[in-house]
Order: C-alpha cells, then structure tokens, then sequence
C-alpha cells in the first residue's frame, strides 16, 4: 500500500509492513512512536530505520530527520495507529462476525465454547490465552488481546481463510491500552468482576471502566451479553450502545438458570426465558456451576 493512500497529501511511498517495536526487523515498514509507561517510539527512530523503517509517523517535535525518510507528525500516535492498522489490513473484523468476551474469570471457557459452537457450522476463529485458531491451524499467543498490528494481521488472515465468525478474548489491558478500538464487534459478553489486575488498573473502579469499554465500542446493531448476578452488571448495561440480554441465577434476568444439577460425570441445568416462559434442558459433560454460567453465556 502506498503511504499517499493512508495520509492524504503523503508522498508515494510503498509500506509493506506496520511496525511499533523498533527492534524487529521488517521491509519497508511504517513505524509508529508509541508511548507507554515505561517507553518512548521517539527515541527508537533510529534503530527502527536501521531495522527496514522508510516512514515515520511521530507527534513530539524531532531533533533531528534522516534523509531518504518520510515523516509524519500527527497528534496521538496511537488512535492513528488503530485507524492505520485497520486501514491497512483492509478493516477485516467488518467482513468478520467478532464475538468479544470480557471478565475476569471464564473469559477463555465462554470464547472456546463460542469458537466450537460455530465452527459446528462455519469456518470459525479463536483469539485468546490459549492461543490462535484460525479454522484448524493452530498457533501459539503471547498475549491475551495481542496488540493492534498483530490483532489485525490475525483477522485479515482469518478473512483470506474463509473465516466467518471469530471469538476473542479481550482483556482489562487490553482495552485500557486500545488495542481494539478499531474493532468491529457484533457481539459484547460479560462474564465477572472480581479482585484481580489491581496492580495495574490501581482501583476496582478503574479494572470495571476498562472492562466497560468494550460495551461503549458495540454499535445499536449489535448485541451485550450480560450475567447479571454480578455486582457489577448494571453499571456495565448503562454503558452499553447495544441491546442488552442478561442471564443468572439470582436475578430476574431475561435468561434464567435453574434445576442445576452437578455430578463428577457432567451438568444438567434448565435454561427460562423469562419474557415467553419457554423452557430448554441442557446437559452437558462441563462439571462445576461456573461452566453452567459459561455455559450460558456462550
């Protein structure tokens, strides 16, 4: 792609590959001067030109500019980047069917489960800590959302494969650092809240606004999926965009569990729907009352 095409008034420059880590190497790569907690992409320009950069796109004001390179100043580096990467991978979640799951715990049960319910019936994707499954190939992940190139990337993949639907597990970090801003989600499913990822998030208020933001990211079209025996549920309803539908145990929630009943061999529960009164039987060979809740929210 040429970089006139993804910066107006940019020269004709050919871009083979994104990049944000200035020490790998690449072919005539756009490198983004990412900031973060402990980093500053401004000071690897250098090493990420020796390492295949022919375009800089950057927001602090430079010292100094190599010849022979393209720079591109704009004013935050990271929500470009996010249109760019989208851009660029030619917006493959808009040809995808993304199911985003978020929580503390079940995140990985509820998206597996997802994943083999419609690869029952379509080439289906997997993103999360278990790994990458695009249809049967399988690789491993190093982080549980990878970050946006990568994410990206990934989803084109999925859309050159045939991919129809994907799950995705999307974590606090995840989302507080935007890796999925681009992302168009048809399906949001809340799982839990409980005390986890305080050394990063700092509060219980901010690991819920983090979480929130993956319902602020579903259009009126799309769909929430909320457990709301969580204590936690309703602030995460009031911030979504989409329709909401809840599940529990304890709530009156548009779907109701009863009649569980566990066993070392398997589950058995009933599922209500509390508008018709229609009532299914589930059994299952899952154990232990969370996967009843996973179950569900699947």
């Amino acid at each position: 792609m040429l970089l006139s095409e993804i910066f107006k008034d940019a020269p004709a420059v050919l871009i083979k590959n994104l990049m944000s880590d200035s020490r790998k190497k690449t072919q005539r790569g756009l490198f983004f001067c990412l900031k973060g907690m402990t980093f500053d992409g401004h000071k690897f320009i250098d090493q990420a030109i020796e390492n295949g950069a022919v375009a800089i796109v950057y927001s602090d004001p430079l010292p100094d500019k190599q010849e022979g390179i393209t720079y591109i100043q704009v004013k935050d580096v990271l929500a470009t980047l996010n249109q760019v990467a989208n851009t660029f991978y030619l917006k493959p979640s808009s040809q995808l069917d993304v199911y985003g799951v978020t929580g503390t715990n079940g995140k990985s049960t509820v998206a597996t489960l997802i994943h083999y319910f419609n690869s029952q019936f379509t080439t289906s994707g997997y993103i999360g800590t278990i790994g990458i499954e695009i249809g049967d190939k399988k690789q491993p992940a190093l982080l549980t959302t990878p970050d946006i190139i990568d994410l990206q990337r990934t989803l084109s993949e999925m859309v050159k494969d045939s991919v129809s639907t994907v799950a995705l597990e999307v974590s606090s970090i995840g989302l507080e650092q935007h890796r999925v801003d681009a992302i168009d989600f048809n399906v949001a499913i809340f799982t839990n809240l409980t005390h986890d990822h305080l050394d990063y998030h700092g509060t219980m208020d901010n690991y819920f606004r983090a979480k929130a933001k993956l319902f602020e990211l579903l259009d009126t079209e799309g769909l929430a999926i909320v457990n709301l025996d969580d204590a936690y549920a309703q602030g995460i309803i009031d911030y979504s965009n989409a329709p909401v539908c809840t599940y529990g145990i304890e709530s009156e929630a548009d779907f109701i569990i009863d009649d569980i009943e566990l066993s070392a061999k398997g589950t058995s529960f009933s599922l209500t729907n509390h508008k018709t009164e229609e009532k299914i039987t589930i059994e299952t060979n899952l154990v232990a009352q969370f996967n009843v809740m996973n179950l569900t929210a699947a």
